[in-house]
């Protein structure tokens, strides 16, 4: 029974891994199956190929934004947070105030206590402690009041700052979104320049994250797998706007796509041998001295050459339209890109910064002063706690007013918004080469019916 009992579970765990290979075989199929039907859109494949590479490379690179915990995750993740706190900020700053409260208190619980003790008021008449108390706590007023309405501005200015290098962010990925719609849509006539100028626009946004973040060795090949080849990513590496390379790419392959153009043969006119005229005669049985037939055919090919006409000139027009509705998205994502440049490379004023952390720091070293007599050692921690909060308001300004970091948990998570153009990229031009496969299909199912019908 005991032989029997293994027996079967040995065929049991071996009829499991059967069914775990043959599935991941099934399912390496389909993928196999699902990306060879798109043999006719070869940008599609190469991201499809390429896709889990490159994602992995994207969240590898931005791990420490996408793993840590956000803001909206509740009470108890937000409060046992560390690094997201960035005491790095405000270690400096924080050391030094509590290396002068333990400094304070040491020295005056050992040579002024005692003797304050002693003398009672010191000698210092009761009338004087009076004043001398209202004078410290307007001094502390004053001084308390002026920095609240100090960290208020600072930590407002950050956070303007931060969100709008966030709106930035959206209408770079909102941008590229409609972008490769309407090429999509209206670029089909030129396959390589439509998906050239595609590859780009998915390039730009990597090249912006990559060139705010100020990367240095460029563009990690992995990020762009399936999108450029290592010509195209050496001149954008060596270039030294990357993102205005991005966009001259773009700007170039949408002129060929939609530059009008306007190429018409008017021989025909000239009464010197159209061939449109001989092609018209040799597909009919008509004598060319036939005079009734001779005019009938002029007058078929002059109105047919009018409607090709009257059609190139409405396509042109209509491609001219598009060129300048696409030139003047693409110039929005420059502009925006240009916004986040403006704010990596513009910090707020020094006056404001620097009678900000003055006066904070005044105040944070003159606490111990108010508060020995009456705590005592416990001085301390008071004002340890109380610098934390006051320097940790300052820190969270500093922390986000340029929020392009790679190594900070703060910063923009920008490696996710490239994922998300990337994504909806592959979305928009799956659904186009599925569209065009399944009118191509309905198409041919037509003509068929038609000849049977015949």
């Amino acid at each position: 029974m005991k032989h029997n009992s293994i027996d079967t579970t040995a065929i049991s765990n071996t009829t499991n891994c059967i069914v775990v290979v043959v599935v991941v075989i099934v399912i390496n199929i389909d993928i196999d199956i699902d990306i060879d039907k798109y043999s006719d859109f070869p940008l599609v494949q190469s991201m499809m190929v390429a896709e889990k590479r490159r994602t992995l490379a994207l969240t590898n690179e931005g791990a420490k934004q996408m793993r840590y915990p956000k803001s909206n995750t509740g009470w108890i993740k937000t409060l046992f947070v560390f690094e997201g706190r960035a005491l790095g900020r405000i270690r400096l700053p924080w050391s030094v105030v509590m290396a002068w409260a333990v400094f304070w208190a040491v020295v005056y619980e050992t040579y002024f206590r005692q003797r304050i003790s002693e003398n009672g008021t010191g000698g210092v008449p009761v009338g004087s402690n009076l004043r001398q108390n209202y004078v410290e706590s307007m001094l502390e007023l004053v001084i308390s009041t002026t920095l609240g309405f100090l960290l208020v501005f600072r930590l407002n200015r950050s956070a303007t700052r931060f969100w709008m290098a966030r709106a930035s962010w959206g209408i770079v990925v909102a941008k590229s979104r409609t972008m490769v719609g309407s090429i999509l849509l209206h670029g089909s006539h030129n396959a390589h320049h439509r998906d050239q100028a595609i590859k780009w626009i998915a390039t730009f946004s990597i090249a912006s994250m990559n060139f705010t973040r100020g990367t240095t060795g460029g563009i990690d090949p992995e990020t762009v797998e399936g999108l450029l080849t290592r010509d195209q990513l050496a001149d954008v590496n060596g270039a030294a706007h990357s993102p205005l390379h991005s966009a001259d790419r773009i700007r170039y392959h949408l002129s060929e796509l939609f530059a009008p153009s306007f190429e018409f043969n008017t021989d025909w006119a000239d009464g010197d041998g159209c061939n449109d005229y001989d092609d018209y005669d040799a597909s009919r049985s008509t004598p060319p001295n036939n005079k009734k037939n001779n005019d009938s055919t002029y007058q078929y090919i002059a109105a047919n050459h009018r409607h090709r006409a009257a059609r190139a000139i409405s396509i042109s027009d209509f491609r001219s339209k598009q060129l300048i509705s696409l030139e003047n998205q693409l110039n929005v994502m420059i502009d925006e890109e240009g916004a986040m440049e403006r704010i990596k490379g513009t910090p707020l004023p020094m006056v404001y910064v620097t009678h900000l952390r003055t006066w904070l720091m005044v105040f944070l070293l003159s606490q111990p002063y108010f508060w020995e007599q009456s705590l005592g050692y416990v001085t301390i921690p008071v004002v340890g706690l109380m610098a934390f909060a006051l320097l940790g308001l300052e820190g969270a300004a500093a922390e986000v007013e340029a929020p392009f970091r790679r190594d900070r948990t703060n910063h923009l998570n920008m490696n996710s918004f490239c994922l998300t153009v990337l994504s909806n990229i592959l979305q928009q031009m799956r659904e186009d080469a599925d569209r065009r496969m399944k009118t191509k299909s309905s198409g041919s199912s037509s003509r068929r019916m038609a000849r049977g019908t015949d």
